[in-house]
């Protein structure tokens, strides 16, 4: 029987890189003496009003606590023990108890800290796992597969499946995880990145599990075969990583509102455990005491932001190749990346293959989605960093676009019951379909807001907004073609400006300018324009589709709701002024908007300026349905290889390579696809492959 003693401290490394560990343990140590202040000692129990207890939280913090001394370990054995777990019906009368998080996290701690657990702590683990792989809902459903949406639940459920399969003695549990390995391997022999592509909150997640299965996995194949996996979804984010802005570029799938503003996300608390601040350029303490204007989930919750830290930060550098770090530190001055991914089905949006864009230089980057995840709620479908000014200390400024809806905008107070009850600057969504095609440093965009989504409600508010974060990076200046740069009539939000014209900022040592293009495609009165608007952490421009009454709109008055614009993205120090390089964009762009039998038709030409090429970027597209779009660069289709990134030939690549593709068995291994949370979805299996 193993019991932890009390007695004299032991500090628990993690890493067995002494850089990482100190990192992590001087993380885990103020964690601590965060945490300690709003925990009972006797049982772990919570002194603080919670609305609702989340088990996935205690099980989050209980990994700083077993990085302690012993008296830190015995409060870490009681947070596991007490954390509370969903029940669910089973049938006839029993019941069992399941969550995602949950079961991945207990079948992780048992399998990397079993030393540091009680035995009741073991049982209480043992019994989550096994009744998280029986009845529905649990890590068996048929909806945790690698099949275009959210990738970390599947990655979880293998974590469980798989780990949990190996203590247990549960071979067909190990083989189901083996199983949705290989699809996931099969889905990254056609295309370059995963279905959750780039997302700096969701992809780390999906990393880890890979990492830990890498690490633990008995089978010669099952670690080969997630080392693999893991190395291709670190590229995509290694690609991605602006190393002058220190964040993130894009595009990405999905995201929250700290992630979009390059607020210490999943992510960046991951690349500071990894390489520290001069590489991050935040770091997972501002979880704890944030500095004023960064944003923190769950409308301002410290507690459940620094638990999440506790649980990215515990990663190893184990998967971590030399060519991944190296791309982490610096980049050749003009870096480029396209490559597909998957997406599954939602509401307005059928499956489809996007193409990720993104072009990047040492001022700025720019990142387009031809089409978003999913419903693109949550999707950056046109992101932009740029480098800080000289010797910041922090990560770059960024901009990005978002379909915004009535009352919702950035900064908007309201109420999270999640955890806590809380007010404060709560989440925000986009809720339009965006088409995008680039080349470069310039890009098109369309919008159409969400029908499905919109309909039988009534509306005051539809506009698409382009927002720039400025809690930790203020906007200096910013310009129209009707008011220069000096003009103070510009900072009037109730100014309602000409949409026909080019607007620009500054935005670090990039300057970014768009040029609106809105309508509408039938008789309904409309009257767009475009009006800035400024809160303590934002500045944003709104290019209103409608402004007014509530009133309820029809599937076919937002099928011809059409908004979008073109982007334009420079260095700073090229051009004279702001004003110079929008006088210039006047001179030498051209724009085609028109609309017939359902199609939007949308082109644009730029002259040769500075150094730069012409282009001419055009799109055509059904206004009714999503994901489907002729997209063109200088006359021919826009690229839309698996994988062509600079300096990394798809050919290098695991599964895209000489070792794939890896080809799925010809075996579904259920036999019936019930959904746990909609156990009335449809489904059918007529051949399974026999």
């Amino acid at each position: 029987m193993h019991v932890v003693q009390l007695g004299e401290p032991e500090i628990h490394s993690i890493s067995a890189d002494p850089a990482i560990a100190q990192r992590q343990q001087a993380f885990y140590a103020a964690a601590r003496e965060f945490f300690r202040p709003v925990l009972n000692d006797s049982d772990a129990s919570w002194k603080i009003p919670l609305t609702h207890e989340q088990g996935r939280i205690d099980l989050q913090i209980a990994y700083a606590f077993l990085a302690g001394d012993d008296r830190d370990v015995e409060l870490a054995n009681k947070l596991i023990r007490r954390a509370p777990v969903p029940v669910f019906e089973s049938g006839s009368g029993q019941t069992h108890r399941f969550g995602i998080f949950l079961t991945s996290l207990a079948a992780e701690v048992l399998t990397r800290f079993e030393d540091r657990l009680q035995d009741s702590t073991i049982d209480f683990c043992e019994q989550l796992l096994r009744e998280g792989h029986g009845d529905l809902p649990s890590n068996w459903a048929a909806d945790y597969q690698f099949h275009g949406m959210n990738d970390n639940m599947p990655a979880m459920a293998c974590k469980s499946l798989i780990l949990g399969g190996q203590r247990l003695g549960r071979e067909d549990w190990c083989d189901m995880g083996q199983w949705r390995l290989e699809q996931f391997a099969n889905q990254l022999s056609r295309h370059g990145l995963i279905g959750e592509y780039t997302s700096p909150n969701y992809t780390p997640d999906t990393i880890h599990c890979l990492q830990v299965i890498a690490t633990y996995a008995n089978h010669p194949h099952t670690k080969q075969l997630a080392q693999d996996l893991a190395n291709r979804i670190w590229l995509d984010l290694a690609v991605h990583w602006h190393p002058q802005a220190r964040t993130l570029a894009g595009p990405f799938s999905r995201a929250y509102a700290a992630d979009f503003n390059a607020h210490l996300s999943t992510l960046q608390a991951v690349v500071w455990t990894l390489w520290g601040d001069d590489v991050s350029g935040i770091s997972p303490f501002k979880a704890m005491a944030p500095d004023p204007g960064l944003h923190v989930l769950h409308c301002g919750d410290l507690y459940e932001h620094t638990a999440r830290m506790c649980y990215c930060v515990s990663i190893d550098q184990c998967m971590i190749t030399p060519q991944i770090k190296a791309l982490f530190e610096s980049k050749p001055a003009d870096y480029s990346a396209i490559a597909t991914a998957e997406q599954g089905d939602c509401m307005d949006s059928p499956c489809r293959v996007i193409t990720s864009t993104m072009h990047m230089q040492p001022h700025a980057s720019l990142g387009t989605a031809s089409s978003c995840f999913c419903n693109g709620q949550q999707t950056a479908a046109m992101y932009i960093t740029a480098a800080a000014a000289e010797n910041s200390q922090t990560t770059g400024p960024v901009c990005f676009t978002k379909y915004l809806v009535d009352d919702e905008q950035p900064d908007w107070q309201t109420d999270s019951y999640w955890h806590r009850h809380l007010h404060g600057p709560g989440e925000y969504f986009n809720h339009a379909t965006a088409i995008t095609v680039q080349h470069q440093s310039s890009a098109l965009l369309s919008y159409v807001p969400h029908r499905q989504q919109l309909v039988d409600q009534s509306h005051h508010r539809l506009r698409l907004a382009m927002i720039i974060p400025t809690g930790l990076h203020p906007l200096t200046q910013w310009a129209c073609q009707s008011h220069r740069t000096q003009d103070a009539h510009c900072l009037n939000h109730k100014v309602k400006h000409q949409a026909k014209q080019w607007f620009g900022f500054t935005l670090g040592q990039a300057m970014v300018a768009f040029r609106p293009l809105v309508c509408q495609a039938d008789d309904t009165p409309m009257d767009c324009y475009v009006q800035l608007h400024q809160a303590d952490r934002y500045t944003w421009f709104e290019v209103v589709n409608y402004a007014g009454d509530p009133r309820d709109f029809s599937t076919s008055q937002y099928a011809h709701m059409l908004n979008g614009m073109v982007i334009e993205v420079t260095a700073a120090s090229s051009w004279e002024s702001l004003d110079h390089w929008l006088a210039d964009l006047v001179s030498n762009t051209r724009f085609m908007d028109y609309f017939y039998f359902n199609h939007r038709r949308l082109r644009y030409h730029r002259n040769p300026m500075l150094g730069q090429k012409p282009v001419e970027l055009e799109l055509i597209h059904s206004t009714w349905a999503d994901g489907s779009a002729v997209r063109v660069v200088n006359g021919r289709r826009a690229p839309e290889p698996a994988w062509d990134v600079t300096g990394l030939p798809a050919d290098s690549l695991s599964f895209l390579g000489s070792d794939g593709p890896v080809m799925l068995p010809m075996t579904l291994p259920w036999e019936q696809l019930t959904a746990g949370w909609n156990p009335y979805s449809h489904w059918a299996i007529s051949d399974n492959g026999v």
